[in-house]
């Protein structure tokens, strides 16, 4: 076991990903994959039965069906979710791969997120570009993703596109028609790797390591969930500390047995988050807009909606609606 966590190390170091075999007990996914198939079933997106690739097979949503949808709120508010990431082998890695002495001085996220990904043949197939994680995490530089598919996926199924980067710095970025509005720009990427893995596998990579474009090309549904580690002693930005799918933490828990607000008293020291990033993001595609660019549409929807100066939100939908008249959109 050593030499394996020697070697993820290793490739931490050197390519900014590892991959981890068989880190987890394959039988604590099956109620997780239970919970997930029961939610496809209620909302007509699945028959029950598993792929070619081993995932639950996509039902079509019927034509004008509206109502139709994704709620991914029950499987996020999982206890059984947070439980892959507390087991002793997890911590083990994680510890090996920050060069930490003790499992004790972990720090694990809160928030972990479970996502879906439909096929290409979906008007619901919607990936993210490549993009790095630092920006919108913030906190330490040390933080490492692990993200891990609750059914086999490969580089045609959603499998997750990695690009190895070997060292951590900051990539520019061009407007895209994505959900985010943004990736890395290509001219600074080299060739990906999608690794193929099943249940109990893990891709690991820190929130420098550009990543995403996934591409479901299968007859099923992408599952993954993704945790973050860091440090205790480094700090943390206050967002990763509000919960997601819940109004509140005692509600995100309620009904848990083990891990109800294991960090509440066992916490690094918490940052505000800064927003200069995002606000430049808003204001080039705002700019950009204005000179008629239309790949700036979703850029200018995001800063329509979240940004957080009222003269940008003003201006953004402002241009919208003129969008909107003219038929641009």
């Amino acid at each position: 076991m050593l030499s394996t966590f020697t070697a993820a190390r290793e490739s931490l170091r050197e390519r900014g990903f590892a991959v981890a075999r068989k880190l987890m007990s394959v039988e604590a996914f099956d109620e997780i994959e239970q919970i997930v198939v029961a939610d496809l079933m209620r909302h007509g997106l699945t028959d029950g039965t598993l792929g070619v690739y081993g995932q639950p097979r996509y039902v079509p949503v019927p034509e004008g069906d509206s109502s139709a949808g994704l709620d991914l709120c029950e499987i996020n508010r999982s206890e059984q979710v947070e439980a892959l990431f507390h087991s002793r082998d997890v911590l083990d890695l994680v510890a090996h791969l920050l060069g930490l002495v003790s499992v004790d001085t972990i720090f694990i996220h809160p928030i972990k997120l479970v996502r879906g990904l439909p096929p290409t043949a979906s008007d619901l197939h919607n990936p993210a570009g490549v993009h790095q994680d630092y920006p919108e995490l913030q906190g330490s530089t040390r933080q490492l993703t692990m993200w891990i598919p609750l059914f086999p996926v490969a580089g045609d199924s959603g499998g997750l596109p990695i690009y190895p980067i070997d060292r951590r710095r900051l990539l520019p970025l061009i407007l895209a028609e994505n959900p985010s509005g943004w990736e890395v720009d290509p001219i600074h990427l080299g060739d990906s790797f999608t690794p193929r893995l099943t249940r109990g596998d893990a891709l690991i990579f820190s929130t420098f390591t550009p990543h995403g474009g996934s591409v479901n090309r299968g007859d099923g549904w992408r599952f993954s969930v993704e945790c973050r580690f860091q440090p205790i002693e480094d700090p943390i930005a206050e967002t990763n500390l509000k919960p997601l799918t819940s109004a509140s933490w005692d509600l995100h828990y309620r009904g848990w047995d083990q891990y109800s607000h294991y960090w509440r008293h066992r916490r690094p020291p918490s940052v505000p988050f800064d927003h200069s990033w995002e606000r430049w993001r808003d204001i080039t595609a705002l700019h950009e807009a204005q000179r008629g660019n239309l790949r700036a549409r979703v850029g200018l929807v995001i800063a329509s909606q979240f940004g957080t100066d009222p003269e940008i939100v003003r201006a953004a939908d402002s241009l919208l609606r003129e969008w909107e008249d003219m038929r641009w959109l």
